[in-house]
Order: C-alpha cells, then sequence, then structure tokens
C-alpha cells in the first residue's frame, strides 16, 4: 500500500492505493535483459531475481551456479 503518491513505470499510485508485484515477470524486461523470453543457461545476467535479493536471497544460489557450470 502507498503511503504516498508516487510514479512507477508512469503510473501513477495514490496514497492509500495498492500494489502488486508480479514477480513471474520480473526477469523479463526487455530493456534488461537480451531476448528475456528465451532460456540460455549461459547468460552473464547478474540483475535477475530468480534466487531472491539480500537477507531474502536463496541459500541455493552457489550451488545452482555451480551445477550450470558444466
Amino acid at each position: 500500500m502507498a503511503t504516498e503518491d508516487v510514479e512507477i513505470g508512469g503510473r501513477l499510485i495514490r496514497a492509500g492505493e495498492g500494489a502488486i508485484a508480479v514477480l513471474s515477470l520480473a526477469n523479463r524486461d526487455r530493456a534488461a535483459f537480451d531476448r528475456p523470453d528465451e532460456f540460455d543457461r549461459y547468460r552473464a545476467a547478474q540483475q535477475h531475481v530468480a534466487f531472491g535479493f539480500g537477507v531474502h536471497q536463496c541459500i541455493g544460489t552457489a550451488a545452482a551456479a555451480r551445477a550450470t557450470a558444466w
């Protein structure tokens, strides 16, 4: 819920209104990723959110990175 008026992506969200983040779309931003709808296990994308972020980052991130190396 917005605590004050804010503009995100060209849309105004007024104080008191809610917004829903659709995380399944987070890695499909064409401005950030080349061919975002194609699976590429060798992609060097470092800004994706597939494994979370910060304190909510998946503890399996390092294992997944090693698994894609071979």
